[in-house]
């Protein structure tokens, strides 16, 4: 005989509810084994059948008692023991919510339509469970604040109701959240560590807006072009209604889409340097009033090539150090074929015949030229009578600057001197040579 019975030292969980009878855990197929002496050798089979609950009551322990039964049995096994069977019915019910949406989404619109989903427990509590919504925003849906559940109706698919709020603003599809989660301190402890669950929500927006632009039809200049003058700014991106139609809003000769900032669209001079943004060389420039960092102000450069170049001849002078605004551009200022640097002072760089500048080369002046100059400066009563003294021809050499006239004076002088010592010598001598005493 078979039996099955529930331990003694069994000890009930916390807020768990147990069933009265083991018999409403499991369950055995039979509960009779008979042998015979022609089938004593071959082993029985019995099999024990767990039992569905709804009740939250954790892991079942259960025993199996087999013994003889001696009135009805062959007397030699009266005297045997009984022996025992454990076993375990583990539970399948845990405490949670299910919702079941009838799409994806919940789907409302700023009309105020409405869409509903359903939730129901996933087991029997012992006490009242109650459940709190909440929209993430409640200025595009609103929701069923609490749904109740007993053990009576806990199996009772409950409804939640989303409706749809309106705004007047143009803010396209919205998808707020609707939060579900247990109100813990109102609930059965069974469930205060249940997770909470979101439900996603569709609200499409009522404002008319064809071309997507943020822009009501109603006060849209383009309501079916998002790009009304074509200028690479969206309708809603131009700083007021009029540059919507203007593509050059500020008639700066700039694409109000092509302009670095907000600002400079309305503003013709963005960095007030005097200087259209259309006419500044490079992007950059249109909001750096001194775009090459040269402290020149980039509407007073001489040139627009100096504008991004802080050096604007090459010269190695930054611009503002050059002694004249010509000499910006022109790295040999005065046309002396000498380079600005190279000048011996900063006086040379400007004027190079001017012999107040000190250590600046003054020119020579060619002698054909200075003797025309002597001629023209001449009267007609101080024209010199022609002579017959030959025109000895003049080397290229005594036009250097090196004063050879001198050197030859000084030859002439000292060709002279050394006769005068020869002749002073011989007329000393002479009485000695030529003068002979003769007797008659």
């Amino acid at each position: 005989e078979i039996t099955i019975t529930q331990p003694q030292d069994v000890i009930p969980v916390e807020n768990q509810l147990l069933n009265e009878n083991i018999s409403d855990e499991a369950s055995i197929s039979i509960q009779t084994l008979i042998f015979t002496p022609e089938n004593w050798n071959v082993p029985q089979s019995i099999t024990v059948t767990p039992a569905d609950d709804p009740l939250i009551d954790g892991d079942i322990q259960f025993e199996m008692i087999v013994e003889i039964t001696a009135e009805n049995s062959d007397p030699d096994f009266a005297s045997v023991d009984s022996e025992t069977v454990t076993g375990t019915v583990l539970d399948d019910d845990v405490p949670g919510f299910e919702i079941t949406q009838n799409n994806t989404f919940v789907i409302v619109d700023e009309n105020g339509t409405t869409d509903t989903f359903t939730i129901v427990l996933t087991a029997e509590p012992l006490s009242n469970v109650i459940l709190t919504l909440e929209s993430t925003d409640t200025g595009e849906a609103i929701v069923t604040e609490t749904l109740t559940f007993t053990p009576a109706d806990w199996n009772t698919p409950q409804t939640v109701t989303v409706t749809g709020v309106d705004d007047p603003i143009i803010d396209k599809t919205q998808y707020p959240i609707v939060i579900v989660s247990i109100s813990v301190d109102e609930s059965d402890a069974l469930f205060s560590d249940v997770d909470n669950q979101r439900v996603s929500v569709t609200n499409f927006d009522n404002e008319a807006d064809r071309d997507n632009d943020f822009i009501l039809d109603s006060e849209d200049p383009c309501p079916d072009d998002p790009d009304c003058d074509d200028d690479g700014l969206r309708d809603n991106e131009e700083p007021t209604v009029e540059c919507i139609t203007d593509s050059d809003c500020d008639d700066d000769g700039l694409l109000d889409g092509e302009e670095p900032t907000v600002e400079c669209i309305t503003d013709s001079d963005c960095d007030d340097d005097g200087l259209l943004d259309g006419e500044e060389p490079a992007p950059r420039c249109i909001t750096d009033s001194d775009c090459d960092d040269d402290t020149i102000q980039d509407g007073d450069e001489v040139a627009p090539e100096c504008i991004t170049k802080a050096d604007c001849d090459d010269d190695t002078i930054p611009d503002p150090n050059e002694v004249a605004p010509e000499c910006i551009t022109d790295s040999d200022c005065d046309g002396d074929g000498i380079l600005d640097p190279d000048e011996l002072a900063p006086e040379c760089i400007t004027d190079p015949a001017n012999p107040a500048n000190i250590g600046c080369e003054v020119p020579q002046v060619d002698s054909d030229d200075s003797e025309t100059a002597e001629n023209q400066d001449l009267t007609p009563t101080d024209e010199p009578e022609p002579t017959s003294t030959p025109i000895t021809p003049v080397s290229e050499t005594e036009n250097d600057s090196f004063p050879w006239w001198i050197l030859i004076l000084a030859l002439l002088v000292l060709i002279a001197v050394t006769r005068i010592l020869l002749l002073v010598y011989m007329r000393r001598r002479s009485p000695i040579i030529t003068h002979i005493a003769i007797s008659e």
